[in-house]
């Protein structure tokens, strides 16, 4: 392992990449035949890396950051069908007949108006606005998922949704459903010690101890302290303003136009409204002679 460390921490051609990363492959992991599909779809990554730069007569070595990156971005975009139930960890939507006991069950992305969902009706369908008793509500359907996860959770039930805009930081209210579970425990439990107090307090307490807030961004200082610190080390100097300062894009003046050295000069109204319609394109134009517009005929 602390040869493999050394080796991939240095710069290397794709042609010793894809050596030194199929060997690591076959050294560390031993998988079935369902794993097989995973390993062959990063075998294939670095097969098809290796003939693009080959076809480009790119020959450089290239960083572990660069090659980190490819390969996530890429990986990151494929599907590798896997079968419900078929490892440790498994991801899923809310679905009927999948309501099996976890010790831990994360339900991810729960905001109001993103569950329970919001189907839009099609236009062919008469049933719209004609529902009678019995017929089939999405919402109802959604509810009774829910009430099915949580009951499924044996050990930890974890809820997120996103609490603040990123726009504006705006509080931003959770679902519906999460909102009435929360409200269930405040009037039904209380924590220890709080039995003697008023109802609303407790109930404050209660959702004070059930409810964490997280910070908006991973580099926030606040991420890593606490019982809860963060384990994201590449966003450590950033959060304790460690890390390097990005250099000036243009430290010394720009030359004075050659215009300004002559009489006074004119502005057309049209030539002041370009200037205040797209000031960058403006100065790209009239200063640095750059011209994004492709050219005409």
């Amino acid at each position: 392992m602390v040869a493999y460390r050394e080796v991939l921490a240095q710069p290397h051609t794709v042609t010793e990449w894809t050596a030194h990363l199929s060997a690591l492959l076959d050294d560390f992991l031993l998988v079935e035949l369902e794993g097989e599909l995973v390993l062959k779809s990063i075998r294939d990554l670095l097969h098809r890396l290796q003939e693009q730069l080959s076809d480009a007569g790119f020959a450089a070595d290239i960083t572990p950051a660069v090659l980190n990156q490819y390969m996530k971005d890429k990986l990151s975009g494929e599907r590798v069908s896997q079968r419900f139930l078929a490892g440790q960890v498994n991801f899923c939507t809310l679905m009927p007949m999948r309501s099996i006991p976890f010790r831990v069950v994360c339900l991810l992305g729960m905001n109001d108006g993103a569950y329970p969902r919001n189907i839009a009706p099609e236009g062919f369908d008469l049933m719209n606005g004609r529902t009678r008793a019995g017929d089939r509500s999405r919402r109802d359907d959604d509810r009774y998922l829910f009430l099915e996860a949580i009951q499924s959770a044996q050990e930890i039930l974890y809820i997120s949704y996103v609490g603040r805009s990123i726009q504006d930081n705006a509080e931003r209210v959770p679902s519906v459903l999460v909102s009435e579970l929360v409200e269930y425990c405040q009037q039904g439990y209380c924590l220890d010690g709080d039995a003697a107090l008023p109802v609303d307090q407790s109930g404050e307490n209660i959702k004070a101890h059930l409810i964490q807030h997280h910070p908006l961004v991973p580099f926030s200082p606040s991420a890593f302290v606490g019982a809860e610190a963060s384990f994201a080390a590449e966003w450590l100097p950033a959060a304790s303003r460690s890390g390097q300062a990005p250099q000036a894009f243009q430290i010394d003046a720009l030359p004075a136009d050659s215009q300004d050295d002559g009489p006074v000069r004119i502005l057309e109204l049209a030539e002041l409204q370009r200037f205040w319609r797209l000031p960058v394109r403006y100065f790209f134009n009239r200063r640095l002679k750059v011209f994004f517009e492709p050219p005409q005929g």
